[in-house]
């Protein structure tokens, strides 16, 4: 009985394996080739862009290659089409003209992507200015590029450090964009030519105030919102701290939960 049930066992998944075989998980580095009209899955990026007739058509862009990225190690960069969108936890290091791989544009069609997932607090990372930032990770340095698409000395690359694992209560002095990460507040805004040269403010530092005890008291900048668990005091002048030189600029807080 025991031999026949093993036999059954060993047939079964056989014959699952054969009716089946789409059943297995993508892994890192998995690709695969679809019509341009299937979305790109999260996790995955266009690697090519090209014309397929068994998608519709003898002309035009009409199919694609997708890989999965999702899963690859901290640091693993990847060449990718700029037509699918930046996954959450990876960078976009390097735009460049891939040509007719990415659909033939004479302009800037492919991109290098640079896994941040994994990094230790501190870490620093040269990165292109998107319009994102993965979550954890702040502008620290912005500056021209070739690498990035620079021309006329425009601010088109970046320098992002890496916030998540750092303790309570540390402060990094940072650039204003983007905005202020869950956990840290402003306590400081400025004006300084690593963030850019502007006359403006565009430099601040930040603090991260999560993992602080009950009943700790900061000064804080207004242009940070309150999190959650702390408290509005009272309302201050700090004359030039939060970048104003007259009126109310910041906050006192203090932490009741």
């Amino acid at each position: 009985m025991k031999y026949t049930r093993t036999v059954l066992l060993a047939l079964t998944v056989a014959a699952l394996a054969l009716i089946a075989p789409g059943v297995a998980l993508a892994a890192p580095g998995d690709t695969v080739n679809t019509c341009i009209s299937t979305a790109t899955p999260t996790g995955w990026v266009d690697t090519s862009l090209y014309n397929s007739p068994s998608c519709g058509s003898f002309s035009g862009i009409n199919a694609k290659w997708i890989k999965q990225v999702d899963g690859y190690p901290t640091g693993t960069s990847v060449e990718a089409c700029t037509s699918s969108a930046v996954p959450a936890t990876w960078i976009v290091t390097a735009f460049r003209q891939a040509g007719s791989l990415c659909g033939g544009s004479n302009g800037i069609n492919g991109q290098s992507i640079k896994q941040l997932s994994g990094y230790a607090a501190g870490t620093v990372v040269n990165a292109c200015i998107t319009p994102t930032t993965p979550t954890g990770w702040i502008n620290i340095r912005q500056y021209s590029s070739s690498l990035c698409g620079s021309i006329n000395n425009g601010l088109y690359a970046r320098d992002v450090k890496q916030l998540t694992g750092y303790a309570a209560g540390t402060t990094v002095d940072a650039c204003v964009t983007p905005t202020t990460p869950a956990g840290w507040v402003d306590t400081r805004l400025y004006n300084t030519s690593v963030c850019g040269g502007s006359n403006g403010i565009n430099g601040r530092t930040v603090k991260r105030l999560t993992g602080l005890p009950i009943g700790t008291t900061e000064v804080v900048c207004t242009s940070s919102p309150v999190p959650a668990g702390w408290a509005v005091q009272g309302y201050l002048q700090t004359f030039g701290t939060c970048g104003s030189a007259n009126g109310t600029d910041a906050y006192r807080l203090k932490r009741i939960s």
